[in-house]
């Protein structure tokens, strides 16, 4: 490898000779720094081929593609002057020959037969497996699940119907039967099981990375976690020795005490011991009631009336008081040992129970993908690493994959995972042994700080282990990129104030003052007050008298303090474009527009209340609803068409569709179905109407008589795309919603029933095309998919606010952003989480437990 210097500055770390690690802060033009560090390669003559740029969405993969190729364009179309200042820019040679070359590669980069791969973490690990499907064990031609939701329904309903089995010879589904129910009872209930056992779906590849090296996973585990609980043996009861005469003894000494006390409190306790020593036999219950008179019940020793005080010597006398507090104290202390020993062996008993399920959980889902020739992202990530790490052939799949990988990038490095990492590893190792005639490097770039993935299993410590281990093997250095190129200098200051606080600087020990080159930019930050809450009391003025209930409704106040602040929000923006608010865009002053202002939320739970209130000030938004398709009017009526195209006799189904824009059919039309006598289902009778009255009839039902007939026997010969195809083509589907809508909306109602038409050709890749298997995938889909489908971006050209979730925003991309709802505290989302200890410098975990 070249001889490496000390990057001082951010061009340093684009130089093609150096190996650099970039930590980059949000705003600071990272992805920027990134494709000048492509384009550089490139002009010092590196092959498009040999060049991979890993991220983790796909949106950043598509974002980072275009951006490279809106530069080399630009390069390519720039006059000789132009061209010489974007070089300057990047801090490349400039010289004729480095001039012709920038010129070219566009063009170059179009005819590449091997072009540049910008590509995800799951993709480049697709392609390694779709290279070697033999030897990392994977079916050949393997297909690619993108949504597990309802593989993951179908493995727990098998979970439980093997638990269930009245097979007594079958020891296993006994065993899983018992571990199900002392599960369902310790989590409380079904739901509550689920999440636990979920989690540790989720969690698999931590799973088999934590059990890797054992034959028996389950009882490895087992055995893992009761020597770190420090359990020798399991079985052994802890209260059986601590009840003994000495101890008894004391306990009717220290209850006497307690009754000299005479005070309620005392008494209560005093009663306490007297009852459990002398009715109860069952060691549990007797230990659990001289607990309360010891324990408070978050499992603290009791403090109050058990510290010296005048008034207990008063009562008790010297002697007295000091036998009591040394009792108190000595007692209090084998019981929080009892009681540490009894929470120790329930958590293992409950992990042994959850390991068993969870394997079998695992072990079922996985069947399953397998029988179909499928593999998820996790299988992607987790036979990568197998095949690069532990496969018989890892080397010289290592070799084979080396030759095409000359120059490493990769992107957003704090949201990988250790897999991700354990992965890379190996390609690393081979780049650092490389010959130093081949021209090789890495460039990592990332900042711990917007590590916001966790869920995913994101591990920012990850970040400084790779800028270690790439310094000491292949002499990257470390550039940190804290300048700002997108806020202000006060928004800056805020941050700098925020982070330098002494609870977060604990946490975030490498932070470092941040400053921006937008020195002349003017900004502020606004902190808004709190909103009072509303009693919803209101003085009575008037005689009160009782409302009739079928004609009046009780006036309910759902007004929160949520609410108060949308509204706040919304008067902001109505302000701020009225007044208007001036901006810098570009160098350019100008009002500032609905387009221009941001809304940002912690998630989606409460972002309808905005949504609300931004439509009842007449602002329009961008809303940030997830999967919120299949909730639009007209999504619903092609759904109850194909309904009723396969099971005619659902008369709800049919009264909306011919309610729908479809047919337009009137409230008459329908009540002349409702009257007409004869068959029950209103199919029957709208086609015996048609039969019967046709030149009577109104148009609606005439047309829709004509037409559903024909769209039933497309459904039952065509696949569901082919058969909505034609439907949408002979029944002029989207012309019709568009004119049944405002104009401000027609654009979003053709967009979303093109979607719905597209959605149709892309679920289950055409495995299943009929409509019965469609509808039943759109059902699974609104109700237990993690990504439902979404609308299609609105391709009006109107200025609208945008609601957006942090983890949907890359940072304050807006002139004006408003933080809401922050003062809400988040719900405890930990309960039933799987507890994963995988310290960034080792090969596996160490803990994995519920």
């Amino acid at each position: 490898m070249p001889t490496q210097n000390n990057p001082t500055t951010p061009l340093d770390a684009c130089n093609p000779s150096l190996n650099a690690t970039v930590s980059a802060s949000a705003g600071s033009g990272k992805t920027w720094l990134l494709i000048t560090r492509i384009i550089r390669l490139l002009i010092d003559g590196a092959e498009p081929g040999s060049i991979i740029a890993l991220t983790f969405t796909r949106k950043a993969a598509g974002e980072m593609q275009i951006r490279l190729n809106e530069r080399l364009f630009e390069m390519a179309t720039a006059e000789e002057a132009e061209l010489e200042t974007l070089l300057r820019l990047i801090d490349s040679e400039i010289s004729p020959a480095t001039k012709t070359i920038a010129s070219g590669l566009y063009e170059k980069l179009m005819h590449s037969l091997y072009p540049i791969r910008i590509q995800t973490f799951h993709s480049f690990c697709q392609d390694i497996l779709s290279r070697f499907p033999l030897e990392a064990d994977i079916p050949p031609g393997f297909e690619l699940l993108e949504d597990a939701s309802l593989l993951e329904r179908q493995a727990w309903k098998a979970l439980f119907d093997e638990a269930g089995l009245q097979n007594h010879s079958q020891s296993e589904n006994i065993r899983l039967n018992e571990n199900l129910d002392f599960i369902m009872q310790v989590c409380n209930g079904p739901d509550n099981t689920y999440t636990a056992l979920h989690n540790f779906l989720a969690h698999r590849s931590d799973w088999w990375a934590y059990t890797a090296q054992a034959k028996k996973a389950v009882e490895f585990a087992g055995e893992q976690l009761r020597e770190s609980l420090q359990i020798e043996d399991e079985n052994r009861d802890p209260i059986t020795p601590f009840i003994n005469d000495n101890t008894t003894q004391k306990l009717k000494i220290f209850a006497n005490l307690l009754r000299e006390i005479k005070n309620k409190t005392s008494d209560k306790h005093a009663h306490t011991i007297d009852h459990a020593l002398g009715n109860e036999t069952d060691p549990s219950t007797l230990f659990a009631l001289i607990k309360t008179a010891f324990l408070k019940q978050n499992g603290e020793a009791l403090i109050q009336g058990r510290k010296h005080s005048a008034a207990m010597e008063k009562k008790l006398g010297s002697e007295n008081t000091q036998q009591f507090l040394d009792l108190h104290l000595e007692l209090a202390e084998k019981i929080l040992a009892v009681n540490e020993q009894i929470k120790r062996q329930l958590s293992l008993k409950i992990n042994k129970a959850w390991y068993f399920a969870g394997h079998r959980y695992v072990e079922i889902f996985q069947q399953l993908k397998k029988e179909m020739r499928l593999l998820d992202f996790t299988d992607l990530e987790w036979k990568c690493y197998q095949l690069l790490q532990h496969a018989d052939n890892a080397h010289w799949v290592q070799y084979k994959i080396d030759q095409r990988i000359d120059h490493l990038l990769i992107d957003e490095f704090q949201d990988t995972n250790p897999t991700q990492w354990h992965l890379l590893s190996p390609i690393l190792e081979e780049m650092a042994a490389s010959e130093a005639q081949r021209p090789r490097s890495v460039f990592l770039v990332g900042d711990e700080k917007q590590s916001i993935y966790s869920f995913r299993r994101a591990n920012p410590a990850l970040q400084a282990q790779a800028s270690s281990w790439l310094a000491d093997n292949l002499g990257a250095r470390a550039t940190p990129l804290d300048f700002s190129r997108r806020s202000s200098s006060a928004i800056i200051h805020c941050v700098n104030q925020i982070f330098e606080q002494d609870a977060i600087s604990a946490i975030m020990t490498g932070y470092t003052t941040h400053d921006t080159h937008l020195t002349t930019l003017p900004g502020q930050v606004l902190l808004c007050d709190l909103f009072e809450e509303d009693d919803d009391e209101t003085d009575i003025t008037e005689p009160v008298y009782f409302r009739n209930p079928l004609e009046q409704a009780r006036e309910i106040s759902v007004k929160t303090l949520r609410h108060e602040e949308a509204d706040y929000i919304a008067r902001q923006i109505t302000h701020i474009v009225d007044m208007p608010a001036m901006i810098t865009d570009n160098g350019v002053v100008r009002a500032a527009k609905f387009g221009d202002i941001l809304i940002l939320t912690r998630n989606r739970t409460h972002v309808d209340v905005y949504e609300e209130a931004l439509k009842r000030s007449g602002i329009p938004f961008i809303g940030n609803k997830k999967g919120g398709l299949l909730d639009n009017l007209e999504i619903q009526d092609l759904s109850c068409l194909l309904n009723t195209l396969i099971t005619p006799f659902d008369n709800l189904a049919l009264a909306q569709v011919l309610r729908s824009p479809i047919f337009c059919a009137s409230d008459e039309d329908l009540i002349l179905l409702s009257q007409t006598k004869g068959s029950p289902h209103w199919y029957d009778r709208l086609l015996q109407l048609a039969a019967d009255s046709h030149e009577t009839l109104n148009k609606p039902i005439r047309r829709a008589a004509h037409l559903l007939p024909q769209w039933q026997m497309l459904a039952e010969q065509l696949p569901v795309h082919d058969c909505l195809d034609k439907i949408f083509s002979q029944g002029n589907i989207i012309k019709r919603y568009m004119a049944a809508n405002r104009p401000e909306n027609r654009q979003k109602v053709a967009s979303n029933c093109q979607r719905f038409l597209e959605l149709s050709l892309e679920i289950d890749s055409g495995r299943y095309p009929g409509v019965t298997r469609f509808l039943q995938r759109l059902v699974h889909l609104k109700n237990h998919s993690e990504n439902p489908p979404e609308e299609p971006l609105s391709q009006s050209n109107e200025s609208r606010v945008r609601l957006m979730t942090i983890h949907g925003s890359k940072g304050l991309e807006a002139p004006v952003v408003f933080l809401a709802d922050c003062n809400s505290s988040p719900g405890n989302k930990n309960a039933y989480n799987t507890l994963i200890n995988w310290p960034a410098d080792t090969a596996q975990p160490v803990n994995f437990q519920l």
